[in-house]
């Protein structure tokens, strides 16, 4: 459904880990809401409206994908305040799809 559609900015938990208990999920949030809200005050952060243009869809297993192009900069900049936030946290985020092996999960984890 049109519901589900959204653009990845940041995956701070992948789907496949499967699902969350009540516990899990309370401390996810409190882990997680402090680091996002600090991402959201940087002056970096973009402010308003931003430009995202739909590339062509593809299907990977179960979903059907539409990959997009950050028009105006403005998904750069939030990943960027994101891995600022992050690191400032005590974690160290890991970046693209490559090796993540020198990633370390929030110190609250």
């Amino acid at each position: 459904p049109a519901s589900t559609l959204h653009c990845t900015v940041a995956t701070l938990r992948a789907f496949t880990g499967g699902p969350l208990d009540t516990d899990a999920r309370r401390l996810l949030v409190a882990a997680w809401t402090p680091v996002l809200e600090a991402a959201r005050r940087a002056p970096e952060w973009p402010k308003g409206e931003f430009q995202l243009r739909m590339g062509p869809p593809t299907l990977e297993g179960a979903a059907g994908i539409f990959r997009y192009e950050d028009s105006d900069g403005a998904v750069w900049a939030m990943r960027r305040c994101l891995e600022a936030a992050i690191v400032a946290a005590g974690g160290v985020p890991a970046i693209g799809g490559g090796d993540r092996s020198s990633a370390k999960p929030l110190p609250s984890f």
